[in-house]
């Protein structure tokens, strides 16, 4: 991403951007995904370490929105950055860290671990929202506003069927196969994806499938 927004920030600025657009957009798709294991969470606990550590559930489904967060933050600093102006990524921290740090002070003691991924992911889902106004306004690009809206909508959906839909052992991660491949089909739905977008699609599908199933895509 670095490479590639580094050369089209001087060179290609139109491919660049689209790049950005979409980069963003990819971003926001990762909050849906989010929202499945956090819904989850539990069931994925007590999966992997077993039914003694199945309250470490809630903090799963916490902590796992910070990291979709911690990660819209570094790729929209490496966009910022393409364009030589690293001095932009402060945005996002500068004002964050400090209020994350009175957060742990105040909630820690009282709440102990759950205090503080509520701060922890609070704090880094803010900083997220700092870091895409950071990279739409470096770049120039239309905020993707009906993309984040339908991110808000399908994570939120995707976090209720995820918690009504209550398995455990090894059929948690058929549930979250199933659920994850119906995320795409949700953002075409919601008319997530445009003409160029289904062409793309389409492209990438020729390129991968076998010739006679890549002619039927065409």
């Amino acid at each position: 991403l670095l490479a590639s927004l580094t050369r089209g920030a001087t060179e290609q600025r139109e491919p660049a951007e689209r790049v950005v657009t979409v980069g963003l957009r990819l971003l926001l798709a990762g909050f849906p995904v989010a929202a499945l294991i956090s819904g989850s969470s539990e069931a994925i606990v007590t999966l992997i370490y077993g039914a003694g550590f199945r309250p470490a559930g809630e903090l799963l489904g916490l902590l796992i929105f910070s990291s979709a967060g911690l990660l819209t933050v570094g790729a929209c600093s490496a966009m910022v950055i393409a364009l030589g102006r690293p001095r932009l990524t402060l945005v996002p921290v500068a004002p964050v860290v400090p209020a994350a740090i009175a957060g742990y002070v105040v909630l820690v003691p009282e709440f102990g671990p759950l205090g503080c991924a509520y701060v922890t992911t609070v704090a880094a889902l803010v900083a997220a929202a700092l870091a895409v106004g950071m990279a739409v306004r470096g770049w120039r690009v239309p905020l993707p506003f009906t993309s984040i809206l339908r991110s808000v909508i399908l994570s939120a959906v995707g976090l209720v069927v995820a918690g009504a839909w209550t398995v455990e052992g090894i059929w948690v991660v058929a549930k979250l196969v199933a659920l994850g491949l119906a995320i795409p089909f949700a953002y075409a739905l919601l008319g997530e994806f445009g003409p160029r977008d289904r062409e793309a699609l389409r492209g990438f599908a020729r390129g991968v499938l076998p010739p006679r199933f890549g002619a039927r895509v065409s």
